[in-house]
């Protein structure tokens, strides 16, 4: 495209396509960042294997290091932990409904405000655009 002819129908089109693919992708980052119970889940999920992995290496410790009546006591301690991590997960499948159903009305609003969402982007866009060129010049 030259500086002095105004753009043809097909590089407008590009253009709008190349913003609704934009705009696509930051709909698709802002609904990962509303996937509350997914986030939630992974969370859980790598916090109950960090633990299920510090008890194992704990356990394998207790057992070269102590003596049997210790052992005794350690394993009683470690069955605790444990029920206490299956309680945990019991708490957090719990809520999950509540913040699925939350997550949910979430995901209609925006689908249903679409227009005004993709333009609030848009203008977070330009204006995050605008400041980088300002930063550059200055």
């Amino acid at each position: 495209m030259t500086s002095d002819k105004s753009p043809t129908t097909d590089e407008l089109r590009e253009r709008v396509e190349a913003t609704r693919e934009e705009l696509g992708r930051t709909v698709a980052a802002l609904t990962a960042k509303t996937d509350v119970k997914g986030r939630l889940m992974d969370r859980a999920g790598r916090a109950g294997a960090k633990a299920h992995g510090a008890a194992s290496r704990i356990g394998e410790l207790v057992r070269e290091k102590t003596p049997e009546p210790a052992r005794d006591k350690a394993v009683k301690a470690a069955g605790r932990i444990r029920l206490q991590a299956v309680h945990a997960g019991r708490l957090a499948r719990a809520k999950a409904p509540a913040v699925r159903t939350r997550a949910g009305r979430s995901a209609r609003a925006a689908r249903a405000h679409r227009a005004p969402l993709l333009g609030a982007g848009a203008a977070m866009g330009v204006l995050l655009l605008v400041r980088r060129a300002r930063r550059r010049r200055g």
